[in-house]
């Protein structure tokens, strides 16, 4: 395979278009997009393939000549959710209408999945996203126009190529904020996680792939690029042994192109943090200072038997630097409670450990036994009922703490990028004047979907725009806010 990084049979423009942009066609493709942001970038490249093959997207699966679910296999709720909406969608399949089944729970489990759902035409995983375009195509009896191909593949210092990106991609979410999938895999080995066992070791896409189809969601509209993977700061590590190229240089490369706002990064790894980042922090005018790193537990002991590979001190060392550097830093986090080994001891260190570290946000989850993972076959386990008590405890908690942190921004001035035209939020804000023009943004502490918005009232207010809003009431993740001048038009 050719190590070029350079796109060689298509225009920029074709590489990455918006979902409104596309001709209408005379069949139909309902979409199901299950998990993370991660799945959603998947997602957007099968559109790409259903509109080369003259499907629009269909608002309901009834209307639909073809259902995709893109699944997601992570953990016990999302299986469940993913394997529930195929049965529904298998049972209300009517004659003549194509299903077809993707994502990480095909990745993972597709013998089993292949023979408990008969009713599914097409099983895809991103393994054989290369011949994904050919068999698409026999299910739905369709052909690939002739000047469909996919752009010039590209390779790492292994030889191990990343099929899926090497494919278009259309655009699913709002025209102004998209994401960039950087990468695929992960050479850790957390006792938790299943993902290296289906989605392999860390492969990072060529700097030169990412860079132009960055140029083209920007040419599209995009003003809010954020960085995933599974482990982001891993970037570039299989590509040059030197480290060349890594997260900062692609970094760099990405804040020279011109239509590009914000640069977020997410799924940050707690080794080696600070290095890079802290250097993008401070050097990067377009890097927004939001810190996503899920650090999963506190307590060294539990820390340990999950294999995360990074002590207590030195998680809060790497945080303190980048808090030094960048005092206006926002931190997002997440844990697990309920780990096997988990004690009491353990559960009270990771609320005070969490609130030392004062993180902005926090997702807290209970541990589930999966499949595949060290923590399946650990001891010690949890009672249920402990750790649902402990779940309950934190988040509630979490909630608390978290609020505390949105209160300590009231009456500051955040520039906000809007996102849309809403309703007046008063289930959110019983108090806010139901009349008027109502719009949500968010401001850079806030990612997409994730945290919350910024309700304000305003006029001349375009989606994709930006506005100086004071933060005027806090209700965690969300805030009520008031711009201080109306932007002009245009």
């Amino acid at each position: 395979m050719s190590m070029t990084p350079i796109l060689e049979t298509t225009s920029q423009e074709s590489v990455a278009r918006h979902l409104h942009d596309l001709p209408a066609h005379g069949r139909k493709a309902h979409i199901v997009s299950l998990g993370c942001p991660k799945n959603l970038v998947d997602t957007e490249r099968y559109m790409a393939l259903l509109d080369s093959q003259g499907y629009s997207l269909a608002d309901s699966p009834e209307e639909a000549d073809l259902i995709l679910v893109n699944t997601c296999g992570f953990i016990d709720n999302a299986k469940t959710e993913s394997i529930d909406a195929i049965i529904e969608l298998g049972e209300g399949k009517r004659p003549g209408q194509s299903l077809v089944v993707a994502g990480c729970l095909v990745d993972r489990y597709r013998e089993s999945l292949v023979s408990e759902f008969p009713e599914v035409d097409l099983w895809l995983d991103l393994a054989d996203f290369g011949e994904t375009p050919e068999r698409l195509a026999r299910v739905t009896q369709a052909s690939l126009p002739e000047d469909y191909r996919p752009l010039a593949m590209t390779a790492n210092r292994n030889g191990a190529g990343i099929p899926w990106a090497s494919f278009r991609r259309v655009m699913l979410t709002p025209r102004h904020a998209s994401y960039l999938k950087i990468s695929e895999g992960c050479d850790h080995s957390c006792s938790f996680c299943a993902i290296p066992s289906f989605k392999g070791k860390q492969r990072s896409v060529a700097l030169g792939t990412l860079v132009a189809e960055a140029e083209a969601l920007a040419r599209n509209g995009v003003r809010e690029l954020t960085l995933i993977g599974q482990d982001t700061v891993a970037y570039g590590r299989d590509l040059d042994p030197s480290r060349s190229v890594n997260l900062r240089t692609l970094l760099e490369r990405l804040c020279e192109i011109e239509n590009l706002r914000w640069l977020r990064v997410l799924y940050t790894y707690p080794t080696r943090l600070a290095e890079e980042l802290e250097w993008a922090y401070l050097n990067l005018p377009k890097m927004v200072p939001y810190l996503d790193l899920p650090l999963q537990h506190l307590s060294d002991p539990v820390l340990e038997r999950m294999r995360r590979g990074t002590p207590y001190e030195s998680i809060r060392e790497h945080i303190l630097r980048l808090r030094s550097s960048v005092p206006s830093l926002v931190i997002r986090s997440t844990c697990i409670v309920g780990f096997p080994g988990e004690g009491s001891s353990d559960f009270k260190l990771l609320r005070e450990r969490f609130e030392e570290l004062e993180v902005d946000h926090l997702g807290v989850f209970r541990y589930s036994d999966e499949e595949g993972t060290r923590g399946f076959d650990l001891d010690r386990k949890v009672p249920a009922r402990t750790a649902a008590k402990r779940h309950q405890e934190m988040f509630a908690w979490s909630a608390e703490h978290c609020q505390g942190r949105a209160r300590g921004r009231l009456g500051d001035v955040y520039e906000v990028l809007v996102d849309g035209a809403c309703e007046a939020p008063l289930e959110v804000f019983p108090g806010a004047r139901p009349e008027g023009q109502w719009w949500r943004g968010r401001w850079y502490g806030q990612a997409p979907e994730i945290d919350g918005c910024v309700y304000f009232q305003g006029r001349n207010i375009k989606p994709g725009g930006f506005v100086g809003v004071r933060l005027e009431s806090a209700s965690y993740p969300d805030y009520l806010g008031t711009p201080l001048i109306d932007p002009p038009e245009g």
